[in-house]
């Protein structure tokens, strides 16, 4: 296509899939304005399997309902390799808040891990308010 090497040239994108990379799981689309030319573009949205995710030491996403804000839930990103403590020993869950539907974007909070004494950046999301 006459427009494709903008999105290469300007937004380090490449020429191909996702599936070429090894991100096959389908995870919902996002539309985005682009910046300069106005127009909206919406993007399909793909990660890799945990299998994958775990064998090539990505990160993956972990949520848990209720935490670290009671009502809300936290997201954050971990090695894959860690991924398996805070599930294993803090309930969390591997995927997004989105997957249980929390997907309104509420701040973010840093906590500290006890025991670990690192500290963790976790992306904080709540329900849609339905108005009635």
């Amino acid at each position: 296509s006459a427009v494709a090497k903008y999105p290469e040239q300007f937004a380090g994108f490449k020429e191909g899939s996702c599936k070429d990379v090894g991100y096959t799981v389908a995870d919902g689309q996002k539309t985005i304005k682009i910046p300069v030319w106005g127009k909206t573009f919406t993007i399909d949205l793909f990660k890799q399997t945990a299998r994958v995710a775990a064998e090539s030491g990505a990160d993956v996403a972990i949520y848990k309902v209720g935490y670290p804000v009671a009502g809300e839930c936290g997201q954050g990103s971990v090695d894959s390799a860690v991924a398996k403590y805070p599930e294993q020993f803090a309930g969390f869950k591997e995927g997004s808040c989105k997957d249980v539907g929390y997907t309104v974007a509420d701040g973010q909070k840093t906590i500290k891990i006890p025991v670990w004494g690192k500290t963790f950046t976790i992306d904080l999301f709540k329900q849609q308010s339905v108005v009635v």
